[in-house]
This record gives structure tokens, C-alpha cells and sequence, in this order.
């Protein structure tokens, strides 16, 4: 079951708002992706990364699969997260634009993160489901 990752606390003052977003899990990167409407990404899974996946603004359909698990689906809406772990199949869709914080466990640069993943068919969002 595709479970929300909780995030951390969040402390408030007169300056504004600080809220811990990944806590306990390793992090060795963190992205700011921008992904536009009408489109989607991910169809992979990773070798041995795993990370969390904040949405910031606009909103993300996730779908996974684990290892000889059910294909799953979920809406992931601003202040949600969603932990993908090492091995599972993952396909995201964004029906508006949307801002995303990743935090991995492993580094991020391009030729890693190549490195560590999979590339595999998209795993379709059913509406309704």
C-alpha cells in the first residue's frame, strides 16, 4: 500500500515558518524538479537509491509497483510526500505544473543517478481507480 511519508516538524515565530522536511532517512541529494502539465517522468526504478518525493505546489499522480507486488496509485497533493524505496517501479503524471523536492539517499549527479537506475514501461494512472 502507498503510504504518505510523514514529514518532520515544523516550528513557527515572528520570522516565518521552518518545517523539517526528511527526517531520518539518509540523504546524499536533494532536487528541485519543475514538472509541466500534461506530462510525466520517472518509468524506472533504482538498483540501490531511494528518496523522498515532496510536492510543493500543483499536484502529482504516483503510481509504483514493488517487486512482485500490485501495480498502486495515488494523488500526492502540496505539503504530501511519498517514499520510494530501492527496486520499485515508479511512474509519475502531472495534470498542472508542479514543484517537487527530491531527497535521496544516494548522490544525485547525472551520471549517477544514470548509473543507479532502470528504465522501464510506464505504468499507466486509471482514473477513477
Amino acid at each position: 500500500m502507498i503510504e504518505l511519508s510523514k514529514l518532520g516538524e515544523r516550528f513557527e515565530n515572528e520570522a516565518g515558518v521552518i518545517l523539517n522536511v526528511v527526517e531520518g532517512q539518509p540523504c546524499k541529494g536533494v532536487s528541485l524538479l519543475t514538472c509541466y502539465a500534461g506530462k510525466s517522468r520517472s518509468h524506472h526504478r533504482h538498483l540501490e537509491d531511494s528518496h523522498t518525493l515532496v510536492v510543493v505546489s500543483g499536484a502529482m499522480k504516483y503510481v509504483e509497483q514493488k517487486e512482485g507486488g500490485e501495480r498502486e496509485q495515488r494523488l500526492i497533493l502540496p505539503g504530501e510526500a511519498v517514499f520510494t524505496g530501492p527496486g520499485t517501479i515508479h511512474s509519475t503524471y502531472y495534470d498542472v505544473d508542479t514543484v517537487l523536492l527530491s531527497v535521496s539517499a544516494r548522490s544525485r549527479t547525472k551520471a549517477e543517478h544514470e548509473a543507479d537506475l532502470v528504465r522501464c514501461d510506464p505504468l499507466p494512472w486509471r482514473e477513477g481507480e
